[in-house]
């Protein structure tokens, strides 16, 4: 695909205020103007100043000015969408600034930008860039179609950096359009409080399960220092604190966070906030601080169900259509309800007994219906602990 830029002068068409679309190679190659002017895209706009330069230089210091002026004024007549700016981009962030408070050295502070590609074309992430070491910035995806969503993570740099910080993050992206947006994290990591390890991490537990993680907490040069509670930003996590050691300027906590049965499926991310304060003596506090530590948890449930979702059809008006499902889980159970509010959905089990697998046959009836598409969902309730219960995601296309 060939690279372009707008041209003034006498070239193919002899009219002195004629625009022609010629090549141009400087010394380096050829210089990047968009990918296809057919149809309208546009590079970066760096490129738009340069390329005018590289015209406007063959001319006189008058005609130089002149001649740059009419070339920035064409490109914006010729390609009216460049006016827009940046703004498309930006709209894309729901967030642009991040505070991560106080948090402990060696503590792992992480904050996701999410961005959503609303638009018809797909969305590339060129680069990102940070302005300050005490964050590490990089994306989860860089190509997203439209809908999709992605993530600039931005990792503070707690292990190396220490005291009051902040960071500017650049997003480049060079599709459909050039644009950057400006991100901002701030945060100051105290170098007196250590946490061992830096996050808690469930990883993949089954739920109901109920796993426990212990984190040892530590500080350095003041005796009287002290955690004078603990409270937990996800209800599904229960705390408990024990003191080990006092005394010589150190004091060492030993922190337990265990998962509670009631925990539902999905991934957890949240944070503890310890609220620390030091004293000169026994009455005098001189700081009372929130030093959050991050936990995060994949709590699978105790079903499944295989497919994850059903589609039935198309059918035409009175026609019926039947399909299997399987529901399982690692130990016995018996299904005790099927529910769903669409009448014209039936679904029953073969197994009359506990056991760890049943297989269900779902019907549907297309009763009083219109062409269309039908979504539902179709509720599995069980007798295992707590009761879980699984959905089936149901989609029915009718046809005349």
């Amino acid at each position: 695909m060939s690279n372009w830029i707008i041209w003034q002068g006498s070239r193919a068409r002899r009219t002195e205020l004629s625009i022609v679309l010629s090549p141009v190679q400087n010394a380096d190659g050829w210089v990047k103007f968009g990918n296809q002017a057919s149809k309208g895209a546009l590079g970066e706009r760096r490129d738009y100043l340069a390329l005018c330069d590289i015209v406007t230089q063959r001319h006189g210091t008058k005609k130089m000015q002149r001649l740059k002026a009419i070339l920035i004024l064409v490109l914006l007549l010729a390609f009216p969408r460049l006016v827009v700016g940046q703004n498309w981009a930006s709209k894309m962030f729901t967030e642009s600034t991040h505070d991560f408070g106080v948090v402990a050295r060696g503590a792992k502070a992480e904050f996701r930008f999410e961005f959503e590609n609303k638009y018809k074309e797909p969305v590339h992430v060129h680069s990102v860039s940070t302005s300050c070491k005490c964050t590490s910035p990089s994306v989860t995806k860089d190509l997203i179609s439209t809908h999709e969503k992605s993530d600039i993570v931005c990792k503070f740099n707690t292990e190396s950096f220490t005291g009051q910080r902040s960071a500017d993050i650049t997003v480049r992206f060079d599709k459909p359009y050039w644009a950057e947006v400006k991100l901002r994290v701030t945060g100051i990591i105290r170098g007196d409080i250590f946490f061992e390890p830096g996050i808690i991490e469930f990883g993949q537990v089954e739920q109901s399960s109920a796993p426990a993680k212990t984190v040892r907490v530590s500080h350095q040069g003041n005796s009287n220092w002290k955690i004078s509670d603990v409270k937990s930003t996800c209800p599904y996590v229960k705390v408990q604190l024990k003191e080990l050691f006092r005394g010589q300027g150190v004091v060492n906590y030993e922190l337990t966070a265990q998962l509670t049965e009631a925990a539902e499926p999905g991934y957890l991310q949240n944070e503890l906030i310890l609220y620390v304060n030091q004293t000169q003596g026994r009455n005098s506090a001189i700081s009372d601080t929130r030093v959050p530590i991050a936990f995060t948890a994949n709590v699978t449930s105790a079903l499944e169900i295989s497919p994850a979702f059903v589609k039935l059809g198309p059918l035409k008006p009175d026609d019926s259509a039947t399909t299997k499902v399987v529901v399982k889980s690692k130990v016995p159970f018996a299904i005790t309800d099927i529910v769903c509010d669409d009448g014209n959905f039936s679904c029953k089990s073969n197994e009359s007994a506990g056991g760890r697998l049943h297989l269900l046959e779902l019907s549907y009836e297309a009763k009083d219906v219109v062409e269309g598409e039908i979504k539902n969902t179709i509720k599995i309730l069980t007798d295992l602990k707590n009761k879980p219960e699984i959905e089936l995601p149901v989609f029915v296309i009718i046809s005349k």
